[in-house]
C-alpha cells in the first residue's frame, strides 16, 4: 500500500514538470521548386521574376535573413554579404556570390535595393531603408547633397550603426 501511495504521489508532483517541458520546434516544409514550364511554352519574362513583397533584399539583408532562402547557408549568406553592393538581382551570380543554379531557385524571392540619398524623398528613404524614419530622413535631406556616402555619418543624418545597416543599398548619383 505504502508503495502505492508513493507511485502516485511521485506521479503527481512529476505531472507539472512534464507539462512544462519543451515541446519540440515544427519546420515548415521544405520548398518546392517552381515548376518547369511546359515544352513549347515562352521563356521567362523579367515580369515573372518581379520580387515578392515581402522579397529579401541583397543589399540590406542580414545573413541569417538570407540563410531562409532556398540554397543559402552560411558559407553562401557571406559570400552575398562580401560582394555587395548589388545594382539588381543578376550581380549575385556575376558577381561569383552564388551559382545561377541556387539563383534560379530564389529569384523571385530577392530584390536588390538601391536609393539615390541626394535625390530620394523623404517618404522613399522612410520606406525602403531600415532604421529611417520621419526624422532621419529630414537630417538626411538636410545635409545634401553627399559627396560619400560616410558622409551620411559625419553629417549627422544617421548613426554608424544605422548606415553599417544601409550602406549597400546608399548611392549618390
Amino acid at each position: 500500500m505504502r508503495i502505492l501511495i508513493a507511485g502516485l504521489l511521485f506521479g503527481a508532483l512529476a505531472l507539472p514538470a512534464l507539462a512544462q517541458s519543451p515541446q519540440p520546434p515544427t519546420q515548415a516544409p521544405p520548398a518546392r521548386p517552381a515548376p518547369s514550364p511546359p515544352r513549347g511554352a515562352a521563356p521567362h519574362t523579367p515580369a515573372q521574376h518581379a520580387p515578392a513583397a515581402s522579397a529579401t533584399d541583397l543589399n540590406l539583408a542580414t545573413p541569417e535573413e538570407l540563410q531562409l532562402l532556398p540554397g543559402i547557408g552560411p558559407a553562401r549568406a557571406a559570400a552575398i554579404v562580401t560582394h555587395r553592393p548589388y545594382r539588381s538581382v543578376d550581380e549575385v551570380t556575376s558577381k561569383g556570390a552564388v551559382p545561377i543554379s541556387v539563383a534560379d531557385g530564389f529569384r523571385a524571392r530577392v530584390t536588390a535595393t538601391q536609393i539615390n540619398v541626394n535625390a530620394a524623398t523623404k517618404r522613399e528613404m522612410v520606406s525602403t531603408l531600415p532604421g529611417i524614419g520621419d526624422a532621419r530622413a529630414d537630417a538626411i535631406i538636410r545635409g545634401r547633397p553627399y559627396a560619400r556616402p560616410e558622409e551620411l555619418v559625419s553629417k549627422g543624418g544617421v548613426p554608424q550603426a544605422v548606415f553599417e545597416r544601409i550602406r549597400h543599398a546608399v548611392t549618390l548619383q
